[in-house]
C-alpha cells in the first residue's frame, strides 16, 4: 500500500481503487462521496476515512 496517496486527504472520506493504489475521489462528506461514486457508476471502489495525522486511534471490537 502506497501511503503517499493519503497525504492530500487528511480528515476526508476517500474512494480508492481495489488495490489501494489510487484515490479516485475524496470529500469531507461521506454522503456526497457516495453520490459521486454512484453517478460515475463505480462499483468496486473502497471507501474509507483518512483521519488527522496528529491523531491516535485505538480500534475496538464490540
Amino acid at each position: 500500500m502506497n501511503t503517499k496517496i493519503y497525504l492530500n486527504n487528511e480528515n476526508k472520506w476517500i474512494a480508492t481503487d481495489k488495490n489501494y493504489k489510487k484515490v479516485l475521489f475524496s470529500n469531507k462528506n461521506l454522503d456526497k462521496l457516495q453520490e459521486i461514486i454512484k453517478k460515475k457508476n463505480i462499483e468496486d471502489a473502497i471507501i474509507m476515512f483518512v483521519p488527522s495525522f496528529n491523531t491516535t486511534l485505538a480500534p475496538t471490537c464490540l
